[in-house]
């Protein structure tokens, strides 16, 4: 329940992300948005903010549901510390979602960088079953991806231990910040491309 919950933000963070970058280039207001004096990256994420909080609610419901079909007790969970996490989590997630998005600027099948991400992040990072079962090369590669450390700070939470969340935390919004600062170059590297062949629209 606790996995497959925390996991919606996946959903939410990517698909937003990249809806809200794909929509500027169907609708025609990617090149005026590109010319804009204005930091573009913060711009997306600013548009695609509502589908993170979509994802947020999404998953309290997962575990309002998970509550109420298992009868399992939530009385003793830190919410305040929960909501944070999984804000962050939603940021590391959408961080990669940003770069994905520029990616699916250059090529066109987006649906295949969406269906992979969603895949190696529910098998990789500790959704339904621990990590560790994978050999050791894999687990280093599951260090890697955000959701993994954030799904482990709100595992910790949910058993009561939080000495070891603000760990999680620090690591998942590390892997998120690299996500972002990667897919910001991105950005302009797609800008720089998209202005040598001569359209904006990257079509």
């Amino acid at each position: 329940i606790i996995g497959n919950s925390t996991q919606l933000v996946v959903m939410s963070g990517i698909f937003g992300m990249i809806t809200v970058i794909v929509s500027e280039r169907r609708m025609g207001t990617l090149p005026q948005l590109t010319i804009c004096p204005t930091n573009n990256v913060i711009i997306f994420y600013g548009r695609s903010f509502v589908m993170i909080f979509d994802g947020l609610t999404s998953v309290i419901a997962g575990f309002a549901a998970g509550g109420l079909l298992f009868h399992i007790d939530f009385s003793n969970v830190k919410w305040l510390c929960l909501i944070t996490t999984l804000i962050i989590t939603s940021f590391s997630v959408s961080a990669l979602g940003l770069l994905l998005g520029m990616m699916g600027l250059i090529g066109t099948d987006l649906n295949l960088l969406l269906n992979i991400a969603l895949s190696v992040l529910l098998v990789l990072c500790g959704v339904n079953f621990p990590v560790e079962e994978f050999p050791t090369a894999v687990q280093f590669l599951a260090q890697l991806l955000p959701l993994k450390h954030g799904l482990m700070a709100v595992r910790n939470i949910f058993e009561g231990q939080l000495d070891n969340v603000l760990h999680y935390l620090g690591l998942e919004a590390l892997v998120g910040g690299c996500y972002m600062i990667i897919g910001y170059f991105m950005f302009y590297y797609v800008e720089r491309m998209a202005r040598e062949k001569g359209t904006l629209s990257l079509e």
